[in-house]
């Protein structure tokens, strides 16, 4: 489809940090445990204020399309359980 280079795929519903914790929880039917305070040991590239998303535009122009996060994100988290 004449593309070159990176192209980002992914869902083009976003989900914030809280929704996916909430998520998480929901389908193992147990609250996260967070730490009190960040530290070296404990700290996140994901521990951001704000929610972060990929730019599709280039998927979408080459018409690629993803499945939203709703239909994929519950089974994985299914799949991945311990």
């Amino acid at each position: 489809k004449g593309l070159a280079g990176p192209v980002n795929f992914a869902s083009t519903q976003d989900i914030s940090l809280n929704g996916l914790v909430a998520e998480i929880e929901a389908r193992l039917g147990r609250k996260a445990v967070f730490a009190s305070r960040e530290c070296d040991g404990n700290h996140s590239p994901y521990g951001l204020d704000e929610t972060q998303s990929m730019d599709v535009g280039r998927m979408a122009a080459a018409g690629f399309e993803a499945r939203p996060t709703e239909a994929w994100l519950p089974g994985l988290i299914d799949a991945l359980k311990p």
